[in-house]
């Protein structure tokens, strides 16, 4: 033990030496005659041995064994009765980030609202994993699950028995489903020949009527994907947003997206060889993606969801420029939660001229993904891979230079149905518009001044993702002008809040370096696995349909990739 005074540093949350002691005589102490000599038994080190699980130990086993972010397990830890109560339900149910996800938002969320401690709950974990079983099965919607979870709290009732006497059960037997779907059709024998010949309302009409058979207890992605398969003819539409893979180069070599002829002759092409296929092709806009503005993602978000409203497509192709396709796919990821067809990206690096060009390849499988390949959502289709629109990241240029980072190749995360854990919501432009001034995205590099950032917190800038070293390192030696720690403070006390990602694209833990703990300690808020465009557009959907700070921050943390 060094002989030694320490002191308290606020800023590091530790003791620190201040000044060597070399002698018993410089402390100026006498032993105590009266303390008693102190005799530990093997007993009583047997006893200290079996000291139960620690938070350290819990919080290694849920990341590792649980495969659960750090912010879940991190959240999990800190409440004791909250750990033993997902640990009870996880044994029954053997589905970690399902019940992580219930437990830290439904459930904690409802005995905060009803001012019950989790220990003292009236649904025991027993109760909430027949729930959850349920709804795993597709017996029930997310959105009833939410309600039956409510009536549990007040009922001694298990789930199924509330399911069954509320009526809020869902059938996803495909086999039943595809009856309903026969007898429609049976007793609208012209409905498949006004579909054909151009009648599409009509699917909507013969939609409805099997939600009537079933009393609506059908689970409509199943009615929908199963009445889709027996219609003659796939409508599938395709969205022109420029880009390489339908521009013209210019004498001087270079490319340019200026009329939609190229785009248009693709389009015919595709078509010619697909008789059970019908095309229709609408265009946004027609610019390199670099050029695009919160105008083009309102207008295309509004499309999307006017399009799949209807019910009558296969699904929607978006022709897009690579460099920003990133954040594109994944605001609409964002924005469009609980699309019911697939919605398929595609681009090229060369344009359709050029020699080895990928346009046209490109083109043709992501229709052939949106007729007849993917499962309802949005993904980027590239030279024959299909890639969930999260987590992807521009990695070079030329052919596939596109990939998705920090994806367990066991998790779940590239399922794309919405289940519920994520709102619906409408904006306008301006909402949009306002959501994106308000959000800054800035590379930390070494001999960064942060004083130049603090006034954006001043000027309507209120959230700011900082791209951090490494898995979340920066300066934050105090006193220094290059410290981050006045910035976090800044934009915290203005009501913001600062959120951080990896420059590496690897999960981000801010927890083994000296620097990113003052960072943690200091309220930055790390990311996990998200990658920065995805961060950074799932911070702006965010602003459209949350209020709060806290709101926000609480969903940002949630490692919500798949829905």
């Amino acid at each position: 033990i060094q002989h030694e005074t320490r002191r308290w540093n606020e800023n590091r949350g530790r003791t620190e030496s201040m000044r060597s002691k070399e002698l018993a005589l410089d402390y100026r102490y006498l032993q105590e005659p009266d303390l008693a000599v102190v005799r530990i038994t093997q007993a009583e080190l047997k006893k200290i041995g079996s000291l139960p699980e620690l938070p350290d130990q819990r919080l290694s086993r849920y990341i590792s064994g649980f495969r659960l972010s750090r912010q879940q397990a991190w959240e999990i830890v800190a409440d004791l009765p909250l750990a033993v109560y997902f640990e009870a339900c996880h044994k029954l149910i053997k589905d970690a980030e399902l019940t992580a996800n219930w437990m830290l938002n439904q459930v904690r969320s409802l005995h905060r609202d009803k001012g019950i401690p989790i220990e003292q709950s009236p649904i025991s974990p027993e109760r909430l994993a027949g729930l959850l079983l349920i709804l795993k099965a597709e017996g029930v919607s997310a959105g009833n699950a939410r309600k039956v979870l409510e009536l549990m709290f007040d009922s001694s009732e298990s789930a199924e028995d509330i399911i069954k006497s509320k009526n809020l059960d869902q059938c996803s037997d495909r086999g039943l489903i595809q009856s309903w779907v026969e007898e429609v059709l049976s007793l609208q024998p012209d409905a498949l020949d006004k579909f054909q010949q151009g009648k599409t309302k009509i699917f909507q009409f013969l939609l409805g009527k099997v939600h009537e058979i079933s009393r609506g207890k059908v689970n409509p992605v199943i009615a929908r994907e199963l009445l889709l398969e027996r219609l003659p003819v796939k409508r599938v539409c395709v969205v022109d947003m420029g880009g390489a893979i339908s521009a013209v180069r210019d004498a001087d070599g270079t490319l340019a997206v200026e009329n939609s002829e190229m785009f248009s002759r693709m389009v015919a092409s595709i078509a010619a060889r697909k008789e059970d296929l019908k095309l229709e092709t609408v265009t946004v806009s027609r610019e390199l993606s670099e050029n695009l503005s919160p105008r083009e993602w309102f207008e295309l978000i509004e499309l999307v969801r006017e399009l799949q409203t209807g019910d009558n497509y296969k699904g929607i192709v978006i022709t897009h420029g690579l460099d920003t396709l990133s954040y594109t796919a994944s605001l609409i990821r964002w924005c469009l939660p609980g699309l019911t067809i697939p919605v398929i990206f595609t681009g090229a690096a060369l344009g359709p001229d050029d020699e080895g060009s990928d346009a046209q390849p490109n083109l043709t499988e992501a229709v052939e993904q949106a007729s007849h390949g993917a499962s309802p959502g949005i993904w980027v289709s590239l030279g024959g891979k299909l890639l969930p629109a999260v987590n992807l990241q521009m990695t070079g240029v030329g052919k596939n230079c596109l990939c998705n980072r920090n994806f367990p190749a066991e998790s779940n995360f590239c399922k794309s149905v919405a289940c519920g854990n994520w709102p619906e919501f409408r904006f306008t432009l301006e909402q949009l518009s306002e959501a994106v001034s308000r959000t800054m995205l800035i590379k930390v590099y070494p001999g960064l001044n942060p004083k130049w950032i603090e006034p954006l917190s001043d000027s309507g800038v209120k959230y700011l993702i900082l791209e951090l070293f490494d898995t979340g390192t920066a300066n934050t030696r105090w006193g220094s002008g290059e410290s981050l720690l006045p910035l976090i403070s800044k934009f915290q006390n203005s009501g913001g809040a600062v959120f951080c990602t990896s420059q590496l694209s690897i999960p981000v833990n801010v927890s083994e370096y000296e620097s990113s703990r003052d960072l943690w300690n200091a309220g930055i808020v790390p990311m996990g696995r998200l990658v920065t465009e995805s961060a950074y557009t799932k911070l702006i959907s965010l602003q459209l349909c949350e209020q709060s700070r806290e709101a926000i921050i609480k969903r940002m943390i949630g490692e919500e990739f798949y829905l």
